[in-house]
C-alpha cells in the first residue's frame, strides 16, 4: 500500500511541523477548530504524536471567567478545607 508523503515523515518532523500550526493572529487555546487539539483529530499516529509532544500543550492559554477578588476567596476556601 501506499502512504501519502505525509504518513512518511517521521516522529521527529512532525514534532517540529506541529508548532507551526498554531494560530497566527492569537496565543493557542484549547479549541477543536484550531492546534494542537486539532491535530489530535487527523489520526491516530498524529493523535498520539501530539499528545506526546510537550512543546505543544505548554503554549496553550487557559482563559478563566473569574476575576481576582473570586479567586483570592476560592483560594481561601480551599485553604481552610485542607486543614480539616
Amino acid at each position: 500500500a501506499l502512504l501519502s508523503p505525509v504518513h512518511r515523515l517521521s516522529q521527529d518532523i512532525l514534532e517540529e511541523i506541529f508548532p507551526a500550526c498554531f494560530p497566527t493572529d492569537h496565543n493557542p487555546c484549547i479549541s477543536a477548530t484550531e492546534a494542537p487539539m486539532l491535530l489530535t483529530q487527523i489520526c491516530s499516529s498524529w493523535k498520539t504524536i501530539a499528545h506526546s509532544t510537550p512543546k505543544l500543550w505548554a503554549a496553550i492559554q487557559l482563559f478563566f471567567p473569574f476575576s481576582m477578588n473570586h479567586l483570592i476567596r476560592l483560594q481561601t476556601t480551599m485553604l481552610q478545607l485542607m486543614k480539616i
